[in-house]
């Protein structure tokens, strides 16, 4: 009797296309993969004293970027645990108001971005508005009326969100760029609360919280910002019947700016997808090997 080896039919092809198959998932899985991850840009808790113009952050990621503050009338200090603007000043260059900060800082988001956040604790203590928002250019004062960026005014009447500049209606669905909204929590002095925005890259929309609560979303829909930095300010109009009334002031505190970036899991070597081809082609020889004996008469 003799013992001979019957190949199946079709086998080997079979198998040569499962290994074709799997190495081109294999090598468009490691190419299509993406990590999310978050990345601190700024965080301030202006525990230094003094003035904030020229000063740093606590932590940044770029270097010795510095804050510059535009002062007509007002000031723009540290007191070793807020940023307080408008409390102090005896010039008043500008006629309509007493106090007119803006504190600015500059920065690069990274060309991967998803989404950037701007988030801070203010406290409204007095005066016309508190504002914080993002700006196309960090080196101008009153950025929210000239550049590009979405921002969110408060004072005790509610909230007011923008997509800038100032109010111009081509930005958006609608004829006015500014809402106003009543807040979903009480706008009392002296009261902290938390802003943000957080400006979606790939949704091309502007998102703004108070405490966590959604008050708007607003789509762009021509240009998206050039984001270059962010923007703290406080307005105090002048008084019209008592022009001797104390200053009135805001405070901002625990300033973050944040970025969720996408980024590609590096193509994996030659050498890698050498081994693996090799793996498959062993692995289709042993099969053929192990191929059942048949007896013959």
């Amino acid at each position: 009797m003799r013992v001979a080896v019957i190949p199946r039919p079709g086998l080997k092809r079979h198998l040569l296309l499962v290994a074709a198959l799997f190495t081109s998932l294999l090598s468009t899985s490691f190419l299509g993969v993406e990590t999310v991850h978050a990345e601190s840009v700024v965080e301030d808790h202006f525990s230094r004293t003094g003035n904030v113009d020229g000063s740093q952050p606590d932590t940044a990621s770029q270097g010795t970027v510095l804050y510059r503050a535009t002062l007509n009338g007002g000031s723009a200090i540290t007191d070793g645990t807020s940023l307080v603007l408008g409390a102090t000043g005896t010039v008043d260059q500008n006629p309509s108001y007493r106090s007119d900060v803006d504190v600015n800082y500059g920065f690069t988001p990274s060309p991967d971005v998803s989404v950037l956040r701007l988030s801070a604790d203010v406290v409204f203590n007095g005066g016309q508005w508190l504002a914080i928002g993002f700006t196309s250019d960090p080196t101008i004062g009153d950025p929210y009326q000239t550049t590009n960026g979405p921002w969110m005014l408060l004072n005790t009447s509610g909230i007011q969100t923008y997509l800038g500049p100032g109010a111009a209606p081509s930005q958006i669905s609608g004829a006015f760029n500014g809402k106003s909204f009543a807040s979903p929590v009480p706008i009392t002095l002296g009261t902290t609360y938390n802003l943000k925005i957080a400006l979606d890259f790939d949704a091309y929309n502007a998102t703004f919280y108070i405490n966590n609560i959604q008050v708007d979303q607003r789509d762009y829909l021509t240009s998206f910002p050039n984001v270059a930095g962010f923007t703290l300010t406080f307005r105090d109009p002048a008084p019209s019947t008592n022009p001797t009334s104390p200053r009135q002031s805001a405070s901002f505190d625990n300033v973050i700016v944040d970025q969720i970036v996408f980024a590609a899991v590096p193509e994996p070597s030659v050498w890698v997808q050498l081994f693996f081809g090799v793996s498959l082609y062993a692995g289709v020889r042993r099969c053929f090997r192990r191929q059942k004996p048949v007896a013959r008469n």
